[in-house]
């Protein structure tokens, strides 16, 4: 198998998955498909903006009396204003912006805590190329096999760095690159090191790429 090495930039780590609580107008909250820090500060403004248009729909002269008019003193007489929801519809959106840019600020943490030790060149390389030797397909996704002398908890800070920089740069993509599939993660249990994704196309992709572009080629 021939192969050229390629500089390769994965795109997901679903690292933070955020609850909102009680949900925004939108019906949208925060998941793990735009964990990285451009995602959620594009996902703020347009929380921003939706507020925006909230607020331009609320109409402060549009009250109308509750209740009876003929003896307000004995019963009583209320307003309310039935554009008066928008106002709570753009703070719910407020709330929500904040969410995502509580998240962005977290993405920025855990690249610096992850990729603090690499330098920016060793962020946009590969680090499974020449040291996975070896792929065991599991149930969601597949298990990696290290090259002898591989420093697995080395390896482990790497891959989550590589993740992480390409998500929060946004940088483009790589179609040969398996930790480019969609959901990609990298799970460490015991002495095992899996990579999974989240649906079977995705599952057999990220296999296929192992195997076509970091498996060692074939000695003729």
């Amino acid at each position: 198998m021939n192969r050229t090495i390629r500089v390769l930039v994965p795109v997901l780590l679903p690292v933070l998955v955020i609850g909102c609580g009680g949900g925004s107008a939108s019906g949208e909250s925060i998941h793990a498909e735009e964990a990285s820090s451009v995602g959620h500060d594009d996902a703020a403004e347009r929380e921003e903006e939706r507020a925006r248009e909230e607020e331009r729909r609320y109409d402060p002269t549009a009250e109308r009396p509750v209740g009876t008019t003929t003896q307000p003193d004995l019963y009583g007489l209320t307003t309310y204003n039935p554009t008066a929801v928008h106002l709570q519809h753009a703070a719910e959106h407020r709330e929500h912006a904040e969410q995502h840019r509580s998240a962005a600020r977290a993405h920025a943490r855990f690249e610096e805590q992850h990729c603090g030790q690499f330098p920016a060149e060793s962020r946009v390389t590969c680090p499974l190329i020449g040291q996975v030797v070896g792929v065991t397909d599991v149930s969601r996704g597949a298990r990696l096999e290290l090259a002898d002398g591989v420093d697995r908890s080395a390896f482990i800070d790497h891959v989550r760095c590589h993740l992480e920089f390409a998500a929060t740069e946004e940088l483009s993509a790589a179609d040969h690159c398996p930790l480019f599939v969609e959901g990609t993660a990298l799970e460490a249990d015991g002495d095992e090191l899996i990579l999974v994704a989240p649906t079977a196309a995705a599952q057999e992709r990220l296999r296929a790429l192992l195997r076509e572009d970091v498996l060692p080629a074939d000695e003729p």
